[in-house]
């Protein structure tokens, strides 16, 4: 598959990441987002941490941490990690996103970018959920991700 055509496949992001069509049942938004920006590093192995946090928590009650972010063989890519509820109500329709990005300092201008998603019905007071996505191999350079998080009070 030629480059132009995987990025009309997956489609064209841009650097803003939003996750639509994640709400409560009863039509409202998430009570709880969180959104971290991690540089991708260049040659990831297995259980390699991210290089930094850019952008910080934005949730006490929903956490997102220990990333993994490595290569997988002929599958792709693999990001996964920890979903914990700290806050004091259980959490409903916790959705993770991850999406992949190039800066693209190409003359074509485009945002090269994948996204994949993962869910879980149910995260009760003090619960872990370890996510996990997976994508197929990228036909373009993985400069950073950023993985957004979002769930709504039970």
């Amino acid at each position: 598959m030629k480059r132009r055509q995987f990025i009309q496949t997956v489609g064209v992001g841009t650097a803003t990441v939003s996750l639509a069509g994640c709400t409560a049942s009863d039509g409202d938004e998430a009570d709880v987002s969180v959104t971290l920006v991690r540089n991708a590093p260049e040659n990831p192995g297995p259980f390699e941490d991210p290089v930094g946090t850019v952008t910080p928590q934005e949730s006490e009650e929903l956490i997102i941490d220990g990333f993994t972010f490595q290569r997988a063989g002929q599958k792709g890519l693999v990001v996964a990690g920890d979903a914990r509820n700290t806050g004091d109500r259980p959490l409903q329709n916790v959705v993770v996103e991850v999406t992949l990005h190039d800066r693209n300092e190409s003359e074509d201008e485009l945002l090269d970018s994948a996204s994949e998603q993962s869910s879980h019905e149910r995260l009760d007071t003090g619960e872990t959920w370890q996510w996990a996505t997976t994508f197929d191999e990228q036909e373009f350079q993985i400069d950073y991700y950023v993985v957004k998080a979002t769930a709504s009070y039970v």
